[in-house]
């Protein structure tokens, strides 16, 4: 009886620092997901920006 408790015990403390790590990374991977999201608004900025540029500013193709 004592050997399967202390069985159970190793068990759970092995489970316990797995919630852990699991916990850990999805903290790492949270920060990680906010970070590649402003990476891509701020490149959604700036092709929209240079797409499409008023008339004026339109670089005229060699032949005029």
């Amino acid at each position: 009886m004592d050997e399967n408790l202390i069985d159970l015990q190793i068990q759970l403390t092995e489970q316990s620092r797995q919630l852990e790590d699991l916990s850990q990374e999805v903290i790492r991977l949270s920060k990680l997901v906010g970070k590649l999201e402003k990476q891509y608004t701020a490149l959604q900025d700036s092709i929209t920006e240079n797409l499409v540029k008023p008339l004026s500013e339109e670089t005229r193709p060699p032949h005029y």
